[in-house]
């Protein structure tokens, strides 16, 4: 039968086994049920196997997805998606990530009438911060189609080290005096141009940036910029905690 074939169709083999693959095409052929055999000849005897195939009604598998992109913002570690079956007969599928920070589970199943729901993890663990993007891949003998999955990794730094700023006469200093190690340390005397020190981050409406500033004199000045607008400034005598919202009001 031209729907029927057979892979390998000849060998040879003493006392093992050989496996004997047989494969059908539905393609094309009417609803209803086939007949067919697998003749065996060989200097051992010759054997019949018959074959039966079924072709169903109604639609064949057609694949269908709850989503087109899933958004984890800058703090969802866990969202899912559905697949669903619109057709009348089994749909196989299978799915898989380009990217090796999104997590899959279950990464393969089938499907008639009911829903299989795939969870999906991202890890922003190890990522440098900024928005990332990724893509799920589905397959299945009903089509195939893919997902957008995006994320956004806040900026987070513990200062452990100052030494990536860029600064034109602070000190950096690991110094036990400080509150917290290490310090930038600026002296600045009334007739001496203002020192800087900065850093070009990337940053997300409604974090939170906090450090110490402890002023040594009254007459001092200390002013923070975002972007090159002023958002804090600090003339007092002392040490004070600042805590600064980001984006927003």
């Amino acid at each position: 039968s031209s729907w029927l074939s057979v892979s390998p169709e000849t060998g040879n083999l003493t006392s093992s086994a050989e496996t004997i693959t047989a494969s059908v095409n539905r393609t094309s052929l009417s609803p209803g049920d086939y007949f067919s055999s697998i003749s065996i000849s060989s200097n051992g005897g010759n054997k019949t196997i018959i074959v039966y195939m079924n072709v169903p009604e109604g639609p064949a598998p057609t694949l269908s997805l709850s989503a087109s992109v899933l958004d984890f913002g800058t703090s969802e570690t866990q969202l899912s998606f559905s697949i669903t079956n619109t057709g009348d007969t089994v749909l196989n599928w299978s799915v898989e990530a380009n990217q090796s920070w999104i997590g899959l589970w279950p990464n393969n199943g089938s499907t008639n009438s009911e829903t299989d729901v795939i969870n999906v993890t991202v890890s922003r663990s190890g990522l440098d911060f900024g928005s990332l993007s990724g893509k799920i891949f589905i397959s299945s003998d009903g089509g195939n189609d893919s997902i957008d999955v995006t994320l956004d990794v806040p900026f987070e730094d513990d200062f452990t080290t100052l030494d990536g700023w860029t600064n034109d006469g602070w000190q950096i200093s690991n110094s036990p005096n400080c509150a917290d190690p290490p310090c930038a340390l600026s002296y600045t005397g009334i007739s001496v141009a203002a020192q800087t020190i900065s850093r070009s981050v990337s940053v997300q409406d409604g974090q939170t940036l906090s450090f110490w500033v402890y002023q040594y004199s009254p007459s001092g000045h200390v002013e923070l910029f975002f972007s090159d607008v002023s958002v804090w400034s600090k003339n007092t005598y002392g040490s004070e905690l600042v805590e600064v919202p980001i984006g927003g009001s």
